[in-house]
């Protein structure tokens, strides 16, 4: 059986309401907010960590984030207010390193 990618997992997973990879082979994920209601750029960070451990990735945390945007209704969730996090496979980034 085919292993399937950590994006595909992840976007499973339902942790963003988008997810995407760059070029570089870092993974992005978006979740959109109108309120914050005491949430943070960090604690979604840590959900989404906790999320990789759960189906026992590793993976290692290069960015988090916070991007406010005034309300625009049906703008994506890149163009509207959003907390976004930065990921790579532990296993890409000791690769790199060597």
């Amino acid at each position: 059986m085919k292993k399937k990618s950590l994006v595909s997992q992840l976007k499973e997973l339902c942790v963003a309401d988008t997810v995407g990879k760059r070029r570089d082979g870092s993974i992005i994920l978006r979740k959109g907010f109108f309120y914050r209601h005491g949430c943070t750029a960090e604690m979604y960070g840590q959900g989404v960590l906790t999320a990789c451990e759960r189906i026992g990735v590793k993976v290692q945390l290069l960015e988090v984030g916070e991007h406010y945007a005034a309300f625009r209704g049906g703008a994506s969730v890149a163009n509207s207010s959003h907390w976004y996090v930065v990921i790579k496979e532990a296993e890409e980034c000791s690769q790199e390193k060597a």
